[in-house]
């Protein structure tokens, strides 16, 4: 009897620990994973929705709900997998979004009404980095020199276009011409007889421009004033004549002046409304422990209206705000 009762409790353990496993299996097929499509690995907007994504997850008491960052070609693309249901959130520069909520400039003919804004969370400079031998000290040295013109597909490379327009010029105009991402431009801008200069527009402090700056002998690159009040015409709204403070790395003593977007959280509007209105909650009230994981992230702003220049609010922040 003794035998046959331990073999009964053996055997009830094993249903035990083995419908657990099936419980567990079961939660995790179960689970939701909302994405926020970001950009290269060690460029701005990956870190910024891994951080995001950390706290969200920390804090979220729903654990069949989790958020995950997403690698992406850059703002375009985000805009873009948010309209198609492919990401259910996406970072992107606030001028980027306007025209792909109204159907303008790159997005000409084909709106994408389905974009909502969450929450604006940092300020993107437009950035010149060369070597310190090209002799470039501003936007217009950049003619005929061999430059990084960043990724299709990125805000960086939508927003170099649209300069070059502004303009009158032709990627002709330059000796050479490069397409590597933010966090790239070391393989070209780091290797003799390549690149003398990139522009991309981007946070700062950045990891990927650290480097080049520490380990390649480059520097910021200023614009003139004349520069900066031309191209802040191209969405006089959303750029604004901004600076990097001098110091923001090492071996950059100067502050480097020039022209910044603000970047903008932005949600599909079938994204759960509950979802949203915790996802915000969350974010918001730990936003200090989002701030000390990405310093960039001091400026982020939870305080917007419904505003014609950016898509509508997202009808999870509407209905938290009426509680």
């Amino acid at each position: 009897m003794k035998i046959l009762a331990i073999c009964l409790a053996i055997t009830a353990a094993i249903t035990l620990l083995t419908s657990c496993g099936n419980f567990n299996s079961w939660q995790k097929s179960n689970r939701k994973t909302v994405t926020i499509g970001s950009g290269s690995k060690s460029a701005m907007f990956y870190p910024v929705t891994s951080a995001i994504c950390e706290v969200f997850n920390k804090y979220n008491q729903d654990r069949s709900v989790i958020c995950k960052p997403a690698l992406s070609k850059g703002a375009e693309y985000n805009l873009e997998a948010i309209e198609s249901g492919e990401f259910d959130i996406g970072i992107a520069q606030a001028n980027l979004q306007h025209d792909a909520y109204n159907g303008l400039g790159k997005f000409k003919g084909k709106p994408y009404k389905n974009l909502r804004t969450l929450f604006r969370i940092h300020d993107e400079y437009l950035t010149i980095i060369a070597k310190k031998n090209s002799n470039i000290k501003s936007f217009a040295d950049l003619r005929g020199k061999k430059v990084n013109i960043g990724n299709p597909g990125s805000g960086s490379r939508i927003l170099f276009s649209e300069m070059l327009n502004r303009l009158g010029w032709k990627l002709s105009d330059f000796k050479e011409v490069y397409e590597e991402s933010g966090s790239n431009i070391n393989k070209v801008l780091c290797v003799p007889g390549k690149a003398d200069a990139a522009i991309y527009i981007v946070g700062h402090p950045n990891e990927s421009f650290a480097k080049m700056i520490n380990e390649c002998d480059a520097k910021l690159v200023s614009l003139s004033d004349k520069e900066i009040e031309d191209f802040i015409k191209l969405s006089p709204k959303e750029f604004k004549k901004s600076f990097i403070p001098k110091n923001t790395y090492e071996k950059s003593q100067e502050r480097v002046v020039t022209f910044a977007s603000k970047t903008i959280l932005t949600a599909s509007t079938n994204l759960d409304k509950e979802f949203v209105s915790n996802f915000v909650s969350i974010i918001s009230e730990h936003k200090d422990e989002l701030i000390k994981k990405q310093p960039s992230l001091s400026v982020i702003d939870f305080s917007l209206e419904d505003d014609h220049d950016l898509a509508p609010l997202h009808e999870g922040i509407k209905s938290e705000r009426k509680l």
